[in-house]
């Protein structure tokens, strides 16, 4: 529309763009271009430096999946080592539990004994001499039947 009333911003006149009145067609055929070849160069150089970013960020990731599965394989071996140990040791457990509730019972058995059961040194003494009599008695009874 011409003709218009301008804004204040513009003085002198009615609003007549930036471009001069007589370039025409070919004078906005070459402001197109020009503006298509910059889009271009500016969206070549951004896509150049994202493939940068992404060959970047793809070998990064390649390197820390390389580092994660190396770890994954050592912690695994370990995992069975360690889980190989834990029998023998559990094994070696149950073989000492069964050692130490051995000796508990023969310790039970020779307990008695060795404790005192009320009985005075003199007293075993005199107990032991009446047993190797009897048992001389039984030696001699049976030396005789034969």
């Amino acid at each position: 529309r011409t003709g218009q009333t301008p804004p204040e911003t513009f003085e002198g006149g009615t609003y007549e763009g930036q471009q001069a009145r007589g370039a025409g067609v070919l004078a906005m055929m070459e402001v197109i271009k020009s503006d298509f070849a910059r889009l271009e160069r500016e969206t070549g150089a951004q896509e150049i430096g994202a493939q940068a970013a992404y060959d970047r960020f793809m070998e990064d990731s390649l390197v820390a999946k390389a580092e994660a599965e190396t770890s994954l394989k050592h912690h695994a071996k370990q995992r069975g080592e360690m889980a190989t140990a834990l029998e023998q040791k559990q094994a070696s457990l149950e073989g000492a539990e069964e050692q130490l509730t051995n000796a508990e019972a023969e310790y039970d058995k020779l307990k008695p004994a060795c404790i005192n059961v009320g009985q005075t040194y003199e007293e075993r003494v005199q107990h032991r001499k009446d047993e190797i009599e009897a048992l001389k008695q039984a030696l001699e009874i049976l030396s005789q039947q034969n």
